[in-house]
């Protein structure tokens, strides 16, 4: 990571505050497990952009975008910050590489380099940029792919896709993006209220400072009722980690949605989100009911509020605290469950952002004996010990979706993911859709459970689609049979 002098550029003096979700993502890296947004746009073989006009849109997006080229100063601190830094040689942020077998094992790579990086840059030196261009030419499956990978520490999901739109659009021409100066974008925190109520803050107090301080017979009562998977024999910080895809054809999507609308749940994602968790209870527990929590990503960039236009950190999100059962209904379940990721959840998951303030965080001196750069502040101590609690994962799943997005010109698909981290939920589900249809992705360490597990869980999520795409107005359907495999349901 960057020192002071090494960061500024041209004397500029400009610091700028890391927001929460910032400096969360600052502690996920100081921790050896930077937090990574990878876009993956596959393109047949006469479409792949070359790369010297992908540099050239490097250098005019670094141009409007100062926050590209920005450095991060008091990275070991309680305070850390940006700076603005020189533009980046395109070189250093367009890579070419050889062919790949298939869009997974292009991900896969990009993932595993730019991770490697991150850390490097973080540790050791010398400093990187926070975002990587991997152009893998077409092989002998016709296709080619580019890869777009960003530190979390720089963008949010929903600014990913408009910088993913703004590096791919007509490449032949010059970028249209308006510049956006270094000052003028506010931050989260000085914009969405996330201080906690003492009401929503006491029970969480209890559970992560003074719960694990008790001896163990105290606390397995209390611990028993968390949500799955809750115990996990292992390590997260050192397991493995994998992703698997699932792609759904747009008149399928169009069913599911028809099908909802006309229950009253009138967008695409409590639908989604619903046969997701209808097919972890089968997949993982289907003998009994399965506690889960389960979140939803929710972006809070406005422009009203003088938020960035694509860079920077403005997202929260809504939790679902549910136990499910083979006899639950599930239209009626899918209900509660939009209520829940609607605007009654936003203000619970805004409090929820605003619990970091309540992690144990005293000042820290570098030239202290024993001082641990990859635990340099209470951030990091108190998250790399619930790590390796026996007890990792507080949340079942996290669900970020991007929306709808055009495919860049040229290409034949896009999809995306992110770091299966061992400090966030047990499973990542990744959503986007284009005129090809929706893309979900799961990223998840091996701790957690397996590759053939999360393809079971993809697979019953199709199955549950499609039935509910199938059922006909005024009908409900059990968890049981809707997520049965064969014909019969049964």
């Amino acid at each position: 990571m960057a020192t002071n002098a090494q960061a500024v550029a041209n004397g500029a003096q400009d610091v700028r505050p890391m927001s929460m979700h910032e400096r969360y993502s600052l502690m996920r890296q100081n921790a050896g497990h930077p937090h990574v947004i990878l876009h993956v746009v596959v393109y047949p073989s006469a479409s792949m952009p070359s790369t010297d006009a992908l540099e050239r849109r490097v250098a005019e997006l670094q141009a409007a975008l100062p926050m590209l080229s920005a450095r991060v100063v008091g990275a070991h601190s309680t305070k850390p910050a940006y700076v603005p830094g020189v533009a980046w040689p395109a070189p250093a942020i367009v890579h070419e590489g050889v062919p790949a077998s298939c869009s997974v094992a292009a991900y896969k790579t990009a993932m595993d380099e730019f991770t490697t990086k991150s850390v490097a840059s973080a540790s050791t030196g010398p400093e990187a940029p926070m975002w990587r261009i991997r152009m893998f030419p077409p092989g002998s499956n016709g296709e080619g792919y580019l890869t777009l990978a960003l530190n979390h520490l720089l963008i949010d999901g929903r600014g990913s896709t408009l910088l993913l739109a703004a590096l791919t659009a007509d490449l032949g021409s010059p970028s249209p993006l308006q510049p956006e100066p270094w000052t003028a974008p506010t931050t989260f925190d000085a914009t969405i209220p996330t201080t906690p109520s003492l009401r929503f803050l006491l029970p969480i107090v209890f559970r992560e400072l003074l719960l694990p301080k008790l001896p163990r017979f105290v606390q397995e009562p209390f611990l028993a009722s968390d949500p799955w998977p809750g115990v996990r024999p292992g390590d997260p910080l050192t397991c493995a980690w994998d992703i698997h895809m699932l792609s759904l054809d747009p008149s399928l999507i169009s069913r599911v949605k028809k099908a909802g609308a006309a229950r009253g749940v009138s967008t695409l994602h409590p639908l989604l989100k619903m046969a997701y968790c209808a097919a972890m209870w089968r997949v993982f527990n289907a003998s009994a009911p399965l506690h889960i929590a389960v979140e939803t990503a929710r972006s809070e960039r406005k422009a009203a509020l003088g938020h960035a236009a694509i860079t920077h950190n403005y997202v929260s999100a809504t939790m679902w605290d549910a136990t499910l059962a083979g006899d639950d209904m599930v239209w009626a379940r899918t209900k509660e469950l939009a209520q829940a990721v609607g605007p009654a959840g936003v203000l619970p998951g805004r409090m929820t952002l605003g619990l970091l303030r309540h992690i144990p965080d005293p000042e820290v001196d570098e030239s202290a004996a024993g001082f641990d750069p990859k635990r340099p502040t209470g951030w990091e101590k108190y998250f790399v010990e619930r790590a390796q609690s026996g007890r990792p994962f507080r949340d079942s799943m996290a669900m970020s979706n991007l929306g709808r997005i055009e495919l860049p010109p040229g290409a034949s698909d896009a999809w995306w993911g992110q770091t299966a981290t061992p400090f966030g939920s047990a499973i990542m589900v990744n959503v986007v859709g284009h005129e090809g249809g929706v893309r979900i992705s799961s990223a998840f360490r091996l701790v957690v459970t397996t590759t053939e597990s999360v393809g079971g869980v993809h697979a019953t999520v199709r199955r549950v689609l499609e039935r509910m795409g199938s059922s006909s107005e005024g009908e409900d359907i059990t968890l049981e049979d809707i997520t049965a495999s064969g014909d019969n349901k049964g």
